[in-house]
């Protein structure tokens, strides 16, 4: 029993001594980008199919190592949100009829955590992370339909486009692992699953959507 003790408070001393050369409360900054994915449920009543779209995101990302196994983080993320619909019309055969329309849309997203570390070394470390993710849309989107005989042009039409929302709010779950080159330099890869609690198209979306992130980032740590 008294070896158990020992060997557990000398291993929580040797975790405590690693935490940044023994320096508890510190601070990290860098630049974050990412691949993300989004899966939309489509209003059936709407006639269309959800084409996924490789997106992306990038920006800056701090954070405040307030313990060892407790960290608090927060990023400000230019985030590309670009998704196409396929129109499920009847051929048509003038091939006047819309067959699919990519929408640009773009959000600036503020992702902040709490991340929990499970893994905790000098060099190396895991951690969970949970919080949430208010995002605003920067611009008015843009819609470029894809008629039946082929031909593409910029939708002028507002119909759908004023239909995306301004602010969406979101649940973000994520796994980060970090690489501690020295005392002050890192890398970081991560991936998140954003549950979102509103839909983004008020008309063509049915349900809230899903986002699948996977970040890299590059911080200094003092």
């Amino acid at each position: 029993m008294i070896a158990a003790f020992l060997l557990s408070f000398s291993f929580v001393k040797e975790i405590k001594a690693q935490y940044n050369y023994g320096v508890f409360n510190y601070y990290t900054a860098g630049v974050k980008m990412g691949y993300d994915v989004y899966q939309y449920k489509m209003d059936p009543n709407r006639f269309v199919e959800h084409l996924i779209l490789p997106n992306y995101s990038f920006g800056i990302s701090g954070g405040w190592y307030y313990k060892y196994f407790l960290e608090l983080h927060m990023d400000i993320l230019f985030a590309n949100r670009d998704f196409t619909v396929k129109w499920l019309y009847p051929e048509d055969p003038g091939g006047l009829v819309p067959a699919q329309s990519k929408y640009k849309v773009n959000y600036l997203s503020f992702p902040m955590q709490a991340r929990f570390n499970f893994i905790y070394s000098r060099y190396f470390k895991m951690n969970a992370g949970v919080g949430l993710m208010p995002e605003f849309r920067i611009r008015k989107p843009r819609e470029i339909v894809t008629y039946q005989n082929g031909i593409e042009q910029e939708s002028f039409d507002d119909f759908l486009v004023n239909d995306f929302r301004k602010m969406l709010f979101g649940l973000p779950l994520s796994i980060h692992a970090k690489i501690n080159f020295d005392r002050h330099y890192s890398m970081e890869f991560s991936a998140s699953y954003i549950q979102y609690m509103v839909a983004m198209n008020k008309i063509l979306m049915e349900k809230p959507g899903a986002g699948y992130y996977f970040n890299m980032a590059f911080y200094y740590d003092w």
